[in-house]
């Protein structure tokens, strides 16, 4: 496999006086597709956003391929290449609600490294379904449609990196699943690098290169994902 674009060595973060990351340690390649799990509390979602600069870390290194990043501030981060998809919540899908598709996805092609005219055909090729939308304000979307276009809003920065937290949620399982196989078709054919947490497992189990295991704040296995398979190791593990 290439050199990774990703790699996190000893990473440590706390909330308050509460440690959560303990020395996560993890890499990425190109064309890679990394699966993060753990139970809730693990500090999946505190990695991700360790990584993109959303929240301080106490030490350790996060480099993106020979780079020193974990100094840089988010959007010097968003300009390396690297791009989050942000777990749905009381705030929305990462979304601007109150623009239209097509302006979300040129507010994001600005901040990316290669910023300069939105490249809207990336858009629609990824999501056709998107397409037809593009004048309607993000707020009038279902929560599906705004999911892709979340994504699609990532994609428009041209990163080398995606994180992607709980990407799934919410979404009817014929949704969820297109969007697992368009993921594994962005590192296949695009030689994006892609981690992502996801509890629903099972989607996942025929797209995912690389499996992490979190517990307490470390990574405490590193498997293919023939281990998702056998519910025993789950126990064991996690």
């Amino acid at each position: 496999m290439a050199a990774p674009i990703l790699s996190v060595t000893n990473l440590k973060a706390r909330y308050g006086s509460v440690p959560v990351l303990r020395g996560v340690a993890l890499s990425v390649a190109p064309g890679e597709l990394r699966l993060l799990i753990g139970r809730n509390g693990s500090g999946k979602s505190t990695t991700l956003k360790a990584i993109a600069g959303l929240i301080a870390v106490e030490s350790g290194s996060i480099r993106i391929a020979d780079t020193e990043i974990s100094h840089l501030k988010t959007r010097h981060r968003l300009a390396r290449g690297i791009a989050l998809v942000p777990q749905a919540g009381n705030s929305g899908r990462g979304v601007f609600p109150h623009l239209t598709v097509r302006e979300n996805l040129e507010v994001m092609s600005l901040a990316g490294a290669d910023a300069g005219r939105p490249d809207y055909g990336l858009a629609w090729r990824l999501f056709p379904d998107l397409e037809p939308f593009a004048g309607r304000r993000a707020a009038a979307m279902s929560g599906g449609q705004q999911q892709m276009l979340a994504v699609a809003m990532a994609m428009m920065t041209r990163p080398r990196l995606l994180l992607l937290d709980e990407p799934t949620c919410g979404l009817a399982r014929g949704r969820a699943l297109d969007l697992m196989k368009l993921l594994r078709q962005l590192a296949d054919e695009h030689g994006l690098a892609v981690l992502i947490v996801e509890q629903n497992v099972s989607l996942t189990l025929d797209k995912v290169d690389s499996v992490s295991a979190l517990r307490s704040g470390l990574v405490v296995a590193e498997v293919g994902p023939e281990a998702l398979h056998d519910p025993s190791w789950f126990a064991q593990v996690l």
